[in-house]
């Protein structure tokens, strides 16, 4: 039963003059609520600085009182060390990141204090009682959405807005039916339970929709499932011992003053809590902590090794067209990656497009384009003369990651890259030598084009991390910075003319940048390119290629390689080595996710699962679904026919 003010004679006030604890049967109708616990009642005091004394004294409330206390200078205090200590390892943790947590800490600060408070002063008087517990009460609900939005903030590090909104709207729906008067009585016990088991379960819904997005073991990655699982065992644990009121019933009056059900109950909530902290800590860990990892790759042998061999390939055909290349006088090799690349292409009518109804999002048939690649993987490498089947895993390794993300349905610079570094590897293993580099951008790579038009114009695979109009493409990098090299002392062709048709009619097969650029205006619903690629039409008022391909170069290490969620894809092997003193998947306590191909060491992470998220990076988001300009133009052309509206209006 809970408190009330019925009482017209309350014994306690006539009683006080003795320390004596009470017995149950002593105790007036507003103090009694655990009939199991027959002994160790305090006095009812009337006097706040007497119900503070009783803090120096052994009762059946010193656990339930002490354990909360400690809880709430414990959880003020570690957020502050946290803070002074931890942060300097988070240079790239942003305020939002700060603010998840110490959301957390203050509800649960919060939680200790109300219901250290409410314990000490049940005792008071029925009035004092009354409006502790109903404090005590928004406590519990305040700590579960505490707890959500903070889990939630790391689990759906893009998305999280709407998940707050609806954990904040149930918290204010829980925190007035607390205040409601029905919650004060034995009835009202039943729907206090009842609303409290229902919003605390609600906690698991964001987890459970990151587990059927990304899977277990990624999302356990990003949010720390494990111990937030184990916050939601130790709680109900510690409820339901509290609701069966055991061990008390079973063994009157041995668990009045220590171990009674509400004193578990009170302990677990600590340890509950501390599971929720380091969880959290993780996940911070988790997408914070790895530009430690970039810093030591943008210092290391093998960034100058993909700095070089990218630079070297663009030095190969300055001045140089497609054309140049005569296709009878194409090294054997060369022969073999383009036959690959043919290959890879025939897999597109083995895995048609699914009907989606017309959606401009990824076509999950992309995942069996992706399987059917990986299972002709060995295969191919054995066309190319390799051998040894650990070679022909870790090199294999790239060429699976550089036609798209299986999971996510997308493809960016980041896979576009590790298309070079397969080249590279082929290099570096005496297939591709370097005699090949200008036919490695002027044949390879334009095939490898093709390839990847047909492939995103099929399966509408979605930008990753799409700038939208303030990028170069949705999807390319390297052909601006190839192309611009082909271009460099050009007689005819300047910049501005990429904004000529004719100039890109007449040499977009000859030259890579003309060709990306015709491209772009192909797949855009809007004419002109100051309209849908700002950032193409700025760069073309420059006055020489030579300052256009500086500029390509200067980006490419700076938005490419520099950037963290682009090469969070980078995956280490033997070839293209990781620097001592990276994170390894056991330091990190990652596991490998379900479409990663064995071979080569992960050493921070891939598919866009580990990131930050960094200003002006050439990728953002991990979660966060663009819809492709390739889907969206062929969905409008098969709706209306022909070119569909293409005119800007106002111009």
């Amino acid at each position: 039963m809970r408190h009330t003010t019925t009482d017209t004679k309350d014994p306690g006030k006539e009683r006080f003059s003795s320390q004596a604890l009470l017995k149950w049967h002593e105790l007036s109708q507003w103090q009694k609520d655990n009939e199991y616990l027959q002994t160790g009642y305090r006095q009812a005091s009337y006097s706040f600085r007497r119900t503070l004394k009783s803090l120096r004294r052994v009762h059946n409330e010193t656990v339930n009182i002490w354990s909360h206390i400690i809880g709430a200078i414990l959880f003020s205090v570690v957020p502050i060390y946290m803070y002074l200590e931890f942060m300097p390892r988070y240079k790239h943790a942003t305020t939002s990141d700060v603010f998840a947590l110490a959301i957390f800490f203050l509800s649960v600060t919060v939680l200790f204090a109300f219901s250290a408070g409410f314990h000490t002063f049940k005792s008071h008087s029925p009035d004092v009682a009354h409006v502790t517990e109903r404090f005590d009460y928004m406590g519990i609900v305040l700590v579960i959405w505490g707890s959500t939005v903070a889990s939630d903030h790391f689990g759906f590090y893009c998305d999280r807005n709407l998940k707050q909104l609806y954990a904040t709207l149930a918290a204010i729906c829980c925190g007035f039916a607390t205040m409601m008067p029905v919650f004060n009585t034995r009835k009202g016990r039943i729907v206090r339970f009842a609303m409290y088991s229902i919003f605390g379960l609600s906690a698991f819904a964001g987890p459970a929709h990151g587990v059927k997005v990304h899977g277990w073991a990624a999302q356990n990655q990003r949010q720390s499932l494990a111990y937030f699982i184990g916050l939601g065992i130790i709680n109900f644990t510690g409820a339901a011992i509290y609701a069966a009121r055991v061990p008390e019933r079973w063994f009157p009056k041995k668990f009045d003053i220590w171990g009674a059900s509400h004193q578990i109950l009170h302990i677990l909530v600590v340890f509950g809590a501390l599971s929720h902290t380091i969880g959290l800590v993780k996940a911070f860990d988790y997408w914070i902590l790895s530009p430690k990892d970039q810093g030591l790759f943008l210092a290391s042998p093998s960034y100058t090794l993909l700095v070089s061999f990218i630079f070297t390939l663009s030095d190969s055909i300055r001045d140089t067209p497609i054309s140049a290349i005569k296709a009878a006088e194409l090294d054997p090799a060369v022969s073999s990656v383009v036959t690959v690349l043919d290959d890879a292409e025939a897999l597109i009518e083995r895995c048609p497009p699914a009907d989606t109804g017309g959606s401009r999002f990824g076509n999950k048939a992309f995942r069996d384009f992706v399987d059917a690649v990986e299972a002709s993987l060995r295969q191919w490498h054995e066309r190319l003369n390799i051998t040894d089947p650990a070679a022909i895993d870790e090199v294999a390794t790239y060429l699976h990651h550089s036609f798209g993300n299986r999971t996510r349905i997308d493809y960016g610079s980041g896979h576009e890259l590790n298309f070079m570094i397969w080249l590279l590897c082929l290099n570096r293993l005496s297939i591709l030598k370097s005699s090949t580099f200008p036919s490695l951008i002027l044949v390879v790579l334009p095939r490898y084009l093709r390839l990847m038009r047909t492939i995103q114009m099929t399966y509408y695979l979605e930008p990753a991390g799409s700038h939208g109009v303030w990028g170069l493409d949705d999807y390319q990098f390297l052909p601006f910075l190839f192309g611009a090299s082909q271009l460099l002392h050009h007689p005819v062709i300047r910049p501005l003319s990429i904004h000529q048709p004719l100039i890109l009619e007449e040499y977009a097969k000859d030259y890579l940048y003309l060709d990306q650029v015709a491209f772009v205006n192909s797949v855009k619903n809007v004419e002109g390119l100051r309209w849908h690629s700002p950032m193409l039409d700025d760069i073309s008022a420059a006055k020489s290629w030579e300052k256009v391909e500086a500029g390509m170069r200067r980006m490419f290490v700076a938005e490419v390689l520099g950037k963290l969620p682009v090469m969070q894809h980078f995956l280490f092997g033997s070839l293209v080595p990781a620097v001592e003193g990276m994170s390894t998947e056991e330091e990190l306590g990652l596991e490998r996710e379900k479409d990663e191909v064995a071979g080569g060491e992960v050493v921070v992470m891939q598919d866009g699962m580990k990131h930050v998220h960094t200003p002006n990076s050439w990728g953002d988001c991990c979660g966060i679904k663009v819809p492709s300009s390739v889907g969206a133009t062929l969905e409008t052309k098969k709706r209306m026919g022909g070119e569909g509206l293409r005119r800007v209006p106002f111009d």
